[in-house]
């Protein structure tokens, strides 16, 4: 199970963002995972999250992402297009 932050505090900012996951093994949930973006910045990283229903991938948006970049891998740091939004996959392995 995922469980968004969407404004978590974090590198010098209220609005950083992040995604915990926790497992149930019968009645106690255990913290899994703490899932920050790869580029950190005032990106509400997290603020929307869908979860494959094996849970298996996690998709996390960041609505007010700035970078230009298209793609995967794209330049991260090129932030010239202020709320572009993007999104984040993430697979279990």
């Amino acid at each position: 199970m995922g469980v968004s932050a969407g404004t978590a505090g974090g590198g010098g900012s209220a609005d950083v963002g992040a995604v915990f996951t926790y497992r149930r093994a019968a009645t106690v949930w255990t913290q899994e995972a703490f899932i920050k973006a790869s580029n950190v910045g005032v990106d509400q990283f997290g603020r929307n999250v869908a979860i494959a229903s094996d849970g298996s991938t996690i998709v996390v948006g960041a609505w007010q992402e700035a970078s230009n970049a298209t793609g995967i891998n794209g330049n991260q740091a090129d932030n010239s297009s202020a709320n572009a939004g993007a999104a984040y996959v993430f697979i279990a392995q």
